[in-house]
């Protein structure tokens, strides 16, 4: 079963996935001081590939339009706990994280797509 440390809304959590659940999910959204903006984040096992897929989903507004993205990054299972992370203050933890190799990333800006970029 994968376990592993990932970093989610400013905070390192301790993730365990196991056949029963397979899947973790983690969102976030709030109002800032030009807009909005939304965070989901979904860790997947696939115990058929040895792996697990993260794929990241951000959306908001600012004063300068709406902007979305989307990544996808994989991870063998034996790779979960294979390097070095720092703290906040710069200090090395005292855990290991995955090693994420990126498959696919993307964005939308709306504003640009207006003004036909």
């Amino acid at each position: 079963m994968p376990n592993f440390y990932a970093h989610e809304s400013g905070f390192w959590i301790f993730i365990q996935l196991t056949p029963d659940e397979p899947v973790a999910s983690f969102s976030h959204s709030e109002d800032t001081d030009e807009g909005w903006s939304s965070y989901d984040c979904t860790y997947t096992w696939d115990a058929d590939e040895g792996t697990v897929v993260r794929e990241t989903h951000t959306d908001g507004r600012d004063c300068d339009g709406r902007m979305q993205t989307h990544h996808v990054d994989v991870c063998a299972v034996e790779q979960l706990a294979s390097v070095e992370a720092l703290g906040f203050g710069g200090e090395l933890l005292p855990f290991l994280v995955p090693r994420w190799v990126k498959q696919s990333s993307g964005q939308r800006d709306y504003s640009a797509e207006a003004m036909g970029y």
